[in-house]
């Protein structure tokens, strides 16, 4: 009976070590700009920690689907839950385009890519189940999808930093906020959205490839919706993470929507 109880002892303790050793294989610990991230996603090149840094503010959500895009489930970030409602933020940048069309200074409502996102994104992204659970953001714009101003991501993220004009060339003034980075979904890389690796951040830059840059690999620039006040420009978050704003006809910029949905 006890060299019966020893080998079942001996299997369990084998079958406990295999279990350990594949976990250790499939999750994997990354260090990304002084941030553990656990790798337990798919579709992050494992061989390449920079891209991991796509996965720091899924530690800050949880992410729900709902509509599809070119037959794909949209993911989003659940940025706010309450009794009734949740609030919710698109993991991807889903598309590139105007502001507006047209330089002229434009409010968001009045502008085509609030009449885009509340007619023609709904109608094709959210079957008619889900258009019912869609409700409107707020009281002011009658809008059922908007995105994200510079409060907002102030509320979400903590400081937000500006690109002052001598920061070109300028080493030390570099801070960003590299929650607030996003990927482009293969709807916006098919149209053309501008896409930055390190390399190209420093050439634009005028510096060297350093540390500083490690988060700019494969993320986008998206619209936020606050236009400057001495300008026609837009603002928009750029793709390592600071604030810096164009003129709304610049279609490489990339539209991350909010939505509001009934629980």
């Amino acid at each position: 009976m006890k060299k019966l109880f020893v080998f079942f002892s001996v299997i369990a303790l084998i079958i406990s070590i295999f279990a350990c050793s594949v976990k250790s294989e499939s999750q994997v610990n990354f260090e990304v700009n002084g941030t553990n991230v656990l790798d337990a996603k798919a579709g992050f090149d494992t061989e390449n920690p920079d891209l991991v840094s796509a996965s720091v503010n899924t530690s800050k959500f949880r992410t729900i689907d709902l509509g599809k895009l070119d037959g794909r489930p949209i993911s989003w970030y659940v940025i706010d839950d309450s009794d009734e409602y949740l609030l919710l933020l698109s993991e991807k940048i889903i598309d590139t385009m105007p502001f507006h069309n047209g330089d002229t200074r434009v409010e968001w409502t009045n502008s085509t890519l609030y009449d885009y996102l509340n007619s023609d994104f709904i109608n094709e992204c959210f079957s008619s189940e889900e258009q019912d659970r869609l409700v409107f953001i707020n009281d002011s714009d009658n809008a059922k999808v908007t995105m994200l101003s510079l409060n907002n991501l102030i509320d979400l993220y903590g400081r937000i930093y500006y690109i002052p004009e001598e920061f070109y060339g300028i080493k030390d003034y570099f801070e960003a906020n590299k929650d607030m980075i996003a990927l482009p979904s293969k709807r916006a890389i098919e149209n053309d959205i501008e896409i930055y690796d390190n390399a190209t951040f420093a050439e634009i830059m005028g510096q060297d490839v350093d540390e500083r840059y490690d988060f700019a690999n494969g993320h986008s620039a998206y619209w936020v919706i606050n236009t400057a006040e001495e300008s026609n420009d837009v603002f928009f978050v750029t793709a390592t993470g600071y604030i810096d704003y164009l003129e709304p006809s610049r279609n490489y910029i990339g539209v991350r929507p909010v939505i509001r949905v009934k629980k």
